[in-house]
């Protein structure tokens, strides 16, 4: 038996790392588990039930996209984010932004019509182009496998209408730079 983990909270105790093995005993009738009681402070137990399921492999993108952005709502800056999920400011914000993607992109990526990278090709493009319809581009990966620069030159051919013009002067490092047409 692999002991589950729990701590103090108060008078109660909290379950830490173990909740599909106590789910799975209570499903074969048993009702009681060995448990190992630790004290660990919110972020410690946070940090604990994080890298036992990482460590199953469990966690999809999505998955990991919602915890970060349920612990970022819950008040955890990004440095102690990037303690908790040991990942950098930069993948964290990725995570964010799939778990702030509409619900029709979520979905292909949960079912795997698309990858995470299809999906973040798909909210960039989206910036650039508003008129730009998830669903029909869901479709085409999935029906026609487009790889992601596929997608990308695909989705930038069908709106190179909608391409905003390059400004004519532009600054660099406090120095004005004019582009000639």
């Amino acid at each position: 038996d692999f002991p589950v983990v729990i701590r103090k909270l108060g008078e109660k105790l909290q379950l830490v790392c173990g909740f599909r093995r106590c789910t799975a005993l209570r499903k074969i009738g048993r009702n009681t588990v060995i448990a190992v009681v630790k004290e660990l402070t919110d972020d410690e137990a946070y940090r604990l039930a994080w890298s036992e399921n990482e460590a199953r492999k469990s966690y999809t993108d999505l998955d990991r996209a919602h915890a970060v952005l349920k612990a970022n709502r819950a008040g955890k800056t990004m440095k102690q984010l990037e303690k908790v999920f040991g990942k950098t400011r930069k993948q964290l914000t990725r995570w964010k932004m799939l778990a702030k993607l509409p619900e029709a992109v979520q979905e292909a990526l949960a079912e795997g019509t698309i990858s995470t990278t299809h999906a973040v090709v798909l909210h960039e493009m989206k910036v650039r182009y508003p008129s730009l319809d998830f669903s029909t581009w869901i479709k085409a990966v999935g029906e026609e496998g487009l790889s992601v620069q596929q997608l990308r030159n695909r989705i930038t051919r069908a709106h190179a209408e909608e391409r905003k013009p390059e400004p004519l002067v532009v600054e660099r490092d406090g120095v004005l730079q004019f582009k000639v047409r």
